[in-house]
């Protein structure tokens, strides 16, 4: 009897051993495969797939998925980093509840088919409305401003001020003060103390919709939400 046991028991230890190993490696690369299906390429990209209860992994489910990546691009948007940790994934289906991390370097697409050039853009939050603040050097503001106002008027931008909370002041023929805002249609503007927009410095592609702005520092700040949904299939 205790030979039969034996026999029985041995090969579903083995099974198990074997399951509770090679499951999160099996399941990285079923990650890998749906993250070039969404369209996620990189230069190098590692998944780390992991569990509190590792042999849940056996029944599709993770508790966590950590991305990893070097010049990547995700949808129309282009980092040199990359470190994404999605929570509660449902690996058979390709979804999962929340996300965090960061992307760094990133040029963010805008609605004209030019970029933004950031220097990180962090998220947080739940898949389908996670928050992005996004940071921007004081001098990529200032080139954008100089562009839009060159555009909208003919005019030469110099001397150009950020200060907080969420001002600026610059000289574009005359000199000129007001705040940085978001307007109803997602653009970032300037606009006067009384609220009325100046110019438009720029409007992110659709996959980000800004909320606020202030300026922090050297950087401009903004906070916005994004659907991060589709980045696995």
């Amino acid at each position: 009897m205790r030979g039969c046991l034996a026999v029985l028991i041995l090969p579903a230890g083995l099974v198990l051993a074997v399951a509770w190993f090679a499951g999160p490696t099996l399941a990285g690369a079923v990650v890998d495969r749906s993250l070039d299906d969404a369209g996620f390429v990189a230069a190098q990209r590692s998944v780390t797939v992991s569990s509190d209860q590792p042999l849940e992994i056996l029944a599709g489910h993770a508790d966590r998925v950590t991305i990893t990546a070097t010049r990547a691009r995700v949808r129309d948007l282009s980092a040199a980093r990359v470190q994404l940790t999605l929570t509660n994934v449902d690996l058979v289906n390709g979804t999962f509840a929340g996300v965090v991390g960061q992307l760094d370097d990133v040029l963010i697409p805008t609605v004209d088919g030019s970029s933004v050039d950031a220097r990180s853009v962090t998220v947080r939050g739940r898949a389908g409305a996670a928050t992005a603040v996004v940071r921007i050097d004081s001098s990529i503001v200032e080139a954008l401003l100089g562009k839009a106002i060159r555009r909208q008027t003919g005019l030469s931008v110099t001397a150009v001020t950020l200060s907080e909370p969420d001002r600026i002041r610059f000289t574009a023929g005359l000199t000129i003060s007001g705040r940085f805002a978001v307007a109803a249609d997602d653009s970032l503007v300037i606009a006067a103390t009384s609220g009325d927009t100046r110019f438009t410095v720029f409007q992110p592609n659709p996959d980000l919709r800004l909320t606020s702005v202030v300026v922090a520092g050297n950087e401009l700040v903004l906070t916005g939400t994004t659907d991060l949904r589709d980045l696995i299939r």
